[in-house]
C-alpha cells in the first residue's frame, strides 16, 4: 500500500501507512525505522508521477543491466586480466561508446 502512495506522490500518507504497519518484536521495529527514516531522507527524489510523466525509470533495473552487460560481459571474459587503471580507462570508453558520445570523444580528444 505505502508503495502505490509513494508512486502517486503521497508521500506523507505513505511515511503514515509505514506507521501503522505492525511491527512485531525488535527486528520488526528496527526495520521499520530504517524504511520511514530512508522515506524521510529521500522523499525530495521521489518524485515518480514526475519521472513517469517524463517515461524516466524510477527503478535501478536499467542501470543494474547496463552494468552488468558493459561490465560482465565486456570486461570480465575468461582469461581477462585488469589492473584498477586500466579497467576504469576501459570503462571509461565503453560508456562513451554506450552512451552514444563516442564520436564527440574522440573529437574533443583530438582538439585538446
Amino acid at each position: 500500500m505505502s508503495e502505490a502512495l509513494l508512486r502517486k506522490g503521497k508521500i506523507d500518507e505513505a511515511l503514515q501507512a509505514i506507521r501503522d504497519l505492525p511491527a512485531r518484536g525488535r527486528a520488526a521495529r528496527e526495520e521499520r525505522r530504517k524504511l520511514l527514516a530512508y522515506v524521510e531522507n529521500h522523499r525530495d527524489k521521489m518524485i515518480y508521477p514526475e519521472l513517469e510523466a517524463q517515461g524516466l525509470p524510477i527503478g535501478s533495473g536499467a542501470v543494474e543491466s547496463g552494468c552488468k552487460r558493459v561490465v560482465g560481459k565486456r570486461h570480465k571474459q575468461a582469461g581477462m586480466r585488469w589492473s584498477r587503471p586500466g579497467v576504469g580507462a576501459m570503462l571509461s570508453l565503453a560508456a562513451f561508446r554506450y552512451s552514444r558520445r563516442w564520436d564527440a570523444f574522440w573529437t574533443a580528444k583530438r582538439a585538446a
